[in-house]
């Protein structure tokens, strides 16, 4: 069935001019699904979640990086081994934040925490380059505090 969505730029690709940008995208014929038609993007066979971070894996990244919700909000910075056992933590104060992080300011505002009770949210990371994003699993303190403080 032929059909037709509009890029970003405004011109209408077919769903061949797709296929044939999404299998390029993807890395070949046999790495490519479909296309997302509501949101206009490949779909792309990607390696099993399981393999790269397993629901161990994926606990322990909820804890990686936390909003400190209390009367000055702020980051916990936590790096595991693969046991769980906790190797290092830092802090990152708000100042660090608001001024190095995209949408900091949002993140460590009133906007973040419902309460300043010390509770603790997640917070996840991805990485971005021009083949797509990715999730960052359980990233090492100096992963995040270099995008973070360093920019």
């Amino acid at each position: 069935k032929q059909w037709y969505q509009r890029r970003v730029r405004g011109r209408c690709y077919d769903s061949e001019e797709w296929k044939a940008k999404c299998i390029l995208k993807c890395g070949g014929e046999d790495k490519y699904v479909g296309v997302d038609k509501v949101l206009g993007v490949c779909q792309c066979k990607v390696e099993d979640l399981e393999k790269v971070c397993n629901l161990d894996c994926r606990n322990a990244n909820k804890k990686s990086i936390q909003l400190v919700c209390s009367d000055v909000n702020y980051l916990l910075l936590t790096e595991t081994a693969d046991d769980g056992t906790v190797l290092d933590d830092k802090e990152v104060s708000p100042d660090e934040i608001k001024d190095s992080m995209l949408n900091g300011a949002s993140l460590v505002s009133e906007f973040g925490c419902e309460k300043t009770d010390g509770s603790k949210k997640s917070v996840f990371m991805t990485s971005m380059t021009d083949n797509g994003f990715k999730g960052v699993y359980r990233p090492s303190i100096n992963d995040v505090v270099n995008p973070i403080v360093e920019m």
